[in-house]
């Protein structure tokens, strides 16, 4: 499974955590069964349990957008003010993950 499969719309997407419950409850392990939507670093997490390919995923990312937005964290990216499912999808869709 790739995150474009996972993040398909934005009732699947979150901030600042990286899952949720069907609750909206926190959950720490985007591995969680009980995890209906996710942040992109809990979605690359779930989607790619080898370490190797997170890192080459976040590699790319960090090669994608601009360091001020993501420094070494991709979740920063992602939890940005004003940041979009939109353009989180367009990042996901484009990097192919």
């Amino acid at each position: 499974m790739k995150v474009r499969d996972l993040l398909t719309d934005e009732s699947k997407w979150t901030k600042h955590v990286y899952a949720l419950d069907a609750k909206k409850n926190p959950l720490a392990d985007p591995l969680n069964p009980n995890a209906v939507c996710w942040c992109l670093g809990g979605a690359i997490e779930k989607c790619y349990p080898i370490l190797a390919e997170r890192l080459a995923i976040y590699t790319r990312i960090t090669q994608r957008v601009k360091p001020e937005e993501v420094g070494s964290y991709v979740h920063r990216w992602n939890d940005t003010v004003g940041r979009t499912f939109a353009e989180v999808r367009a990042l996901v869709e484009e990097l192919d993950i």
